[in-house]
């Protein structure tokens, strides 16, 4: 991905409004086909694990590979009102106030 950098900045659009010559014009369509090439292998490179994973019945570097691709999950508490009107947003407080899905 570090590859795609320069080939973005090089396809300036000011310049490419003000002159828009036939060079120009190829130039932007090779960066393009560029970017479009180095962006399939990064997913090439991520999915080949995990399809090699799949294909050996390996759940944990299935899981692993998934993870990877995805990036980190994250962990929100959604703010919960107690009975008094306070804001929770203390997990602890949010396991020890739901007894049985009601809110005490």
């Amino acid at each position: 991905m570090q590859n795609v950098l320069p080939l973005l900045k090089t396809s300036s659009l000011p310049a490419r409004k003000h002159y828009s010559t036939q060079s120009n014009k190829k130039q932007l369509k090779y960066n393009r086909l560029q970017v479009r090439i180095c962006v399939n292998k990064y997913w090439q490179q991520l999915g080949d694990p995990i399809q090699s994973a799949a294909v050996s019945r390996n759940n944990r570097g299935l899981n692993e590979g998934i993870k990877k691709a995805l990036g980190p999950t994250q962990s929100k508490t959604v703010p919960l009102n107690s009975t008094s009107g306070e804001v929770i947003t203390d997990k602890g407080k949010h396991a020890d106030g739901l007894v049985g899905g009601a809110l005490f």
